[in-house]
């Protein structure tokens, strides 16, 4: 699913992975499950051992086997808040224009893919 909401703390289209897609990092010693990506940052469920502020490398792989996309950023991620439903929600840092770039691109991607799927139904 793609989605913009622009009083986010992420303001940029996002891109959430469905049930056959999976991206995932490593946070902090932990493998989670990315909930939605956007060239701003990302957001996942907290495990409720990460706080605010908590900042960590990561290594992010974006691949789209079907149309030859394969990228992986590396990118640190600084956890800026923890809603109500116990959603990390982070920010890239460090992530250069060329990379952001590159998230852009995966999402426009995945939302021409979702797209031609939406059709065919």
């Amino acid at each position: 699913m793609i989605e913009y909401e622009n009083d986010s703390l992420r303001e940029a289209f996002r891109f959430t992975p469905g049930n056959t897609e999976l991206l995932e990092i490593t946070f902090m010693g932990k493998k989670i499950p990315v909930k939605d990506i956007s060239a701003g940052g990302i957001s996942f469920i907290n495990n409720k051992e990460f706080t605010v502020g908590d900042t960590d490398m990561v290594t992010i792989r974006l691949k789209d086997t079907e149309a030859g996309f394969d990228h992986a950023l590396t990118p640190a991620v600084e956890i800026v808040e923890i809603d109500s439903q116990n959603i990390c929600h982070c920010r890239f840092q460090g992530l250069d224009h060329e990379e952001a770039e590159i998230v852009h691109r995966y999402i426009l991607l995945r939302q021409k893919r979702l797209i031609r799927k939406q059709k065919k139904q």
